[in-house]
């Protein structure tokens, strides 16, 4: 056989090399992270206040490691003073599937701890949850629209959270609270009337509630005082469930929260 010319040899290669390209085009490599079919849960390990601590999160059906979604922190501790209820994570992503054209993050304690905690220990409680979002961005989604929602002590810190983290380096930017207790709205609204808050912050939301089982008149008093200060930075709005106790009321609440703040 003769050898076959050395021009005519490059074009060949050139040619082969051209075609598959071509075959690349038509039959693309699969996904090497497609979206997951069905929605999981996962447990983590973060680091927080000098100690390991569990945390799980939801993650619906169609994440990949690209997914740009925002997260849902909920801070959730035993009912001190109430019939516990212990589905407030489960009620939290159903409330997140149903919106429409929502998918997010849901994210909380592994451990549904006995804790009554106060104003004056909100900190170590607020601190613990930005150290996992640390964790969740580093490993799920570097998405940074994060919302921390709570529930009686907690909706407290939650408020005090938006009240004192630092305006230059802000981790949560949507807050939804329920049912925040006497001791932390007086905290807050004293923090108002002093003008202890921040005048430098940018969009934040906030959806605050309160059940037929709080002090109406201190949670009339909390919005009055959020209205009348007319923070230019603060989009706000507020619900009272006056047919609803505390156990009752919090389904309606994560939803009337969660509506408000994802709202365009």
């Amino acid at each position: 056989m003769k050898n076959l010319p050395t021009q005519f040899v490059s074009l060949l290669i050139i040619s082969l090399c051209l075609l598959a390209c071509d075959n690349d085009d038509d039959n693309p490599k699969p996904d090497p992270d497609p979206p997951s079919e069905v929605a999981r849960v996962d447990t983590f390990t973060f680091s927080g206040n000098g100690e390991d601590t569990k945390g799980i999160i939801y993650i619906p059906a169609g994440y990949h490691s690209e997914s740009d979604w925002p997260s849902i922190y909920l801070l959730d501790y035993k009912d001190t003073h109430f019939a516990d209820v212990t589905d407030e994570f489960e009620q939290l992503v159903s409330t997140m599937l149903a919106i429409e054209g929502l998918k997010a993050l849901v994210v909380t304690l592994e451990e549904h701890r006995n804790l009554d905690v106060g104003p004056d220990e909100f900190e170590e409680h607020r601190d613990l949850f930005i150290s996992m979002t640390e964790y969740v961005d580093n490993n799920y989604s570097v998405n940074t629209s994060r919302t921390f929602v709570g529930r009686g002590s907690e909706g407290g810190v939650v408020l005090l959270t938006m009240l004192t983290e630092d305006p230059q380096s802000r981790v949560f930017e949507k807050y939804v609270a329920t049912d925040s207790p006497n001791s932390f709205n007086t905290n807050i609204i004293g923090r108002i009337q002093n003008e202890q808050v921040p005048d430098h912050m940018t969009d934040i939301k906030l959806h605050f509630s309160y059940s037929s089982s709080n002090v109406e008149a201190v949670c009339i008093a909390l919005i009055n005082n959020i209205e009348d200060a007319n923070y230019p930075w603060l989009s706000f709005a507020s619900a009272a469930y006056p047919t609803m106790t505390y156990p009752q009321a919090y389904t309606t609440a994560f939803t009337d929260g969660l509506e408000f703040v994802f709202k365009d």
